[in-house]
């Protein structure tokens, strides 16, 4: 997947591309974090998933999502530029076709739904501090795939997340990790 601006010159070697507009939200698609969620990405069938973008961002990860098969995508952020970007980002990438939608807010927005896979590419309090609330978005079986996670942090979530999770995958570039998780039923 190649993700650029607008402005910079496509490059055919990739199979997929995202056009972003670099603004206030986070998301380049260049960081540590973004790069190992869409590798990771790249090892799961998506085809026809549900699918929970926590902390969208600027929206790349759900339009990735989309691009890979998701029958829907949900992205939520708190914070309002991610959410506007997000918006701009849909319909600068032709996604306008795909059931995708974002909201403002955390998972207090999320009606009754679970979602087969969930991306979670935020901070490791986030992650922490809203586990057992985020579990009840997910599917039996369903897939979690959480970045934004700091090597020296692996033990706090791997504590939190193994008593209800099956660690299936795990990445590391620099400093951050990246791992897919898969609830236990």
């Amino acid at each position: 997947c190649y993700i650029r601006a607008e402005f910079h010159e496509p490059n055919d070697s990739f199979s997929r591309e995202i056009l972003i507009r670099p603004e206030m939200a986070f998301g380049t698609g260049h960081h540590e974090t973004t790069y190992m969620m869409i590798s990771m990405m790249n090892e799961v069938s998506f085809e026809g998933a549900k699918v929970l973008d926590y902390g969208c961002g600027t929206g790349i990860l759900s339009i990735f999502a989309a691009q890979l098969g998701a029958q829907s995508v949900m992205g939520i952020d708190i914070e309002k530029p991610a959410v506007d970007n997000s918006l701009v980002h849909q319909e600068i990438n032709s996604m306008g076709d795909h059931d995708m939608k974002f909201a403002l807010g955390g998972l207090e927005v999320l009606v009754d739904v679970q979602y087969d896979l969930v991306l979670a590419n935020i901070n490791r309090g986030v992650l922490l501090n809203t586990k057992e609330e985020l579990i009840s978005f997910i599917k039996p079986s369903g897939k979690l795939f959480m970045s934004g996670i700091l090597a020296t942090d692996e033990g706090l979530i791997l504590d939190s997340y193994q008593d209800s999770f099956d660690l299936i995958d795990k990445k590391e570039k620099g400093e951050w990790l990246c791992f897919l998780w898969q609830l236990k039923n």
